[in-house]
This record gives structure tokens, C-alpha cells and sequence, in this order.
């Protein structure tokens, strides 16, 4: 036991924990009125070799609720720790291995220690509890977005899934500021959106600022759902004409048709197939996405969607001539 009086903070130091007032407290016990011990179990303190006193680790609230109270001695155990911050980290695994602390918390310890998952599972934190697994995600963010997520701009699912998604920092600001207010997207939705930026391209531009030239990513989400919303458009109404007109040339040229005459014979045959595969291609590494990320570059620095799209259905046309000609025929078979 030790007299409370003689415990000293130093939250700076040893409160691992981001919400947390000047007294180290973040006002989880503000609403006790009466000492419980069983409930408050025992506080981790630390014997700082330097100036030989002793400082609480772990359980500054319940040091903040015992002076309150009037309580004059606490149940202490002393970390064997050698430095102030090894005892940090031994307080910060004892609060995570007990489930206290948020994402957030996690995350800034781990960056500031730089602990790898290796690392914390053989101090006994399980990789399975979310906000070990998310707090390592977050702590992988590049400072900018990092800070976004101490701020609140990110909400911590946000923030793990953008720091999983391994997206630079110029790709990460390019994809938010394409996004909007993500605050009202889900978990899921948010990562989707993730997955389409994989696809859609980047357009890197400099421009001037107060600390100079500096280079930013914008993220072509708009441009590529453009592009990809007029070849599906262009294509089906394509299908509906050779539908009703395949054998009549005129017809086709009337409806203004993307395909060719010395094309129809095999859009024909092959359009609902070539539309089904353009929606399976256009997120996979190949000629196609690359046709379209490439398509929405072009859009982006001013070439009319029709031109721009019309390259990604010159594109889909030629790769079915390939994959139709081949003596194992499978249609937009991806190549590099």
C-alpha cells in the first residue's frame, strides 16, 4: 500500500491515452461517489530512478477518484521497468491487454513505439481485438492523414482502412478531398471506394504555396465512373440497335453506332458478352482498366467524354477480335 498523496502524475509521460485531462484523468469515473477496491483493483507505478519518486503508470482516474474521495492508501504495484519509457509501454500493454483505451490510443502508441504485430502478440495483445488489429492500421497513416484522424475529421474506421489500403499520402488527400465528407459513408462503403481509387487514376499537378512548389495527386474518381457510365450506355444502346438491325448497315449508321460495319458481324454476336466482361475487366489489372484510368486522364485535362470514352469501346472491341481469333477462345483474356 501506498499513501495516494505520495503517488505523483506525469501525464505526459506515462498517460498513453489521447482524451486525457492535465491530471492525466479522462473522466471515465467522473460520476463514482464511493470507493470501491474490488472495483479499482491495483495501480501500476513506477520508481524514477532520477529523482526517486514514484509516478502512477496505470490508473490515473482511479488516482484522481481516490484523492477525491479522501482515500489515503492504494493498493500499488512497481514496474520493474529500467527507463520512463519502457514503463509508458508497459502501462500502455497492460491497459490494451485489459480492453481499456480506444483505437486511437493504440494507434499513437504504436506509432510512437514503433511496435510491430509480431511484437505486441508476444507481449499478449491478440491480434483478433479490434482495436489492437485497427490501432496498427492507423498508426501505419502517413502524418497528414494520420493527423485527420486525431482531429476527428476520420472516424477510426475510416482511419484503419485508409491505412490499410496502401495509398502514399499524396494518393490518400487526393482520394478524400475526391470523396468529400466521408462522414456519412459506412465502414464498407468507405472501402469500396478505396478499391474503385485503385482503378481510377491520379493526376499529379504542382502548385505554388506558402512553402513552395509542392505536388498533389487528385484522385480521377469522377472521371472514371464518367467514362465507365458512358461506354455502358454506348454499348447497350449499340446492343439494341444490332438487335433490331444487324443485317442492315443503314440502320446502324442511323443510330449513330460506336461499331463499325466491318464490325458488326462480331458485335453481334458478342455484345451482351462484351458488356459483361467490361464490368468483370474494369477493376482487374489489364488492357482494359488501364484503357479507362486512361480515359479519365484524358477527360480530366479537357478531351470531351465522347472522345475520351470512345478509346476504352475501341479498346473492349479489339481485345474480343483477340480473344475470339485465339484457338482458346476467352474473351478480354488480360494480358500485360
Amino acid at each position: 500500500m501506498l499513501r495516494a498523496e505520495a503517488i505523483e502524475i506525469d501525464p505526459q509521460r506515462f498517460q498513453f491515452k489521447i482524451k486525457a485531462s492535465s491530471q492525466g484523468a479522462t473522466g471515465s469515473l467522473a460520476g463514482v461517489s464511493s470507493w470501491s477496491q474490488s472495483a479499482e483493483g491495483v495501480l501500476d507505478v513506477w520508481l524514477d530512478p532520477v529523482n526517486l519518486k514514484t509516478y502512477v503508470v496505470n490508473g490515473h482516474n482511479r488516482l484522481g477518484l481516490a484523492k477525491r474521495l479522501g482515500v489515503t492508501h492504494l493498493p500499488c504495484k512497481y514496474l520493474r521497468s529500467e527507463t520512463w519509457q519502457d514503463a509508458r509501454r508497459d502501462g500502455a500493454v497492460a491497459n490494451l491487454a485489459s480492453g481499456s483505451g480506444s483505437e486511437l490510443d493504440a494507434a499513437r502508441f504504436f506509432r510512437d513505439d514503433g511496435a510491430t504485430a509480431a511484437e505486441l502478440q508476444c507481449l499478449g495483445l491478440s491480434p483478433r481485438s479490434k482495436v489492437v488489429r485497427d490501432g496498427l492500421k492507423i498508426s501505419r497513416l502517413p502524418s497528414a492523414t494520420f493527423s485527420l484522424a486525431l482531429s476527428g475529421v476520420l472516424s477510426p474506421d475510416h482511419a484503419a482502412v485508409l491505412g490499410d489500403s496502401g495509398l502514399n499520402e499524396s494518393q490518400q488527400i487526393g482520394l478524400l478531398k475526391a470523396l468529400g465528407d466521408v462522414a456519412h459513408m459506412s465502414r464498407l462503403e468507405f472501402t469500396e471506394a478505396i478499391a474503385a481509387s485503385r482503378v481510377a487514376a491520379f493526376e499529379s499537378s504542382t502548385e505554388l504555396t506558402l512553402f513552395g512548389s509542392e505536388t498533389f495527386s487528385r484522385c480521377l474518381i469522377a472521371e472514371t465512373a464518367k467514362v465507365q457510365s458512358w461506354v455502358v450506355s454506348r454499348l447497350s444502346r449499340d446492343r439494341h440497335a444490332l438487335r433490331s438491325a444487324v443485317s442492315n448497315r443503314d440502320t446502324l449508321e442511323a443510330e449513330g453506332s460506336s461499331i463499325e460495319s466491318s464490325q458488326a458481324d462480331l458485335a453481334a454476336g458478342n455484345i451482351a458478352a462484351i458488356l459483361e466482361q467490361f464490368h468483370r475487366l474494369k477493376s482487374a489489372p489489364g488492357p482494359i482498366s488501364t484503357a479507362i484510368a486512361k480515359a479519365a486522364r484524358s477527360l480530366a485535362l479537357g478531351q470531351p467524354l465522347p472522345d475520351a470514352a470512345q478509346t476504352v469501346i475501341d479498346r473492349l472491341l479489339g481485345e474480343a477480335r483477340v480473344a475470339l481469333a485465339s484457338p482458346k477462345p476467352s474473351l478480354f483474356e488480360q494480358r500485360n
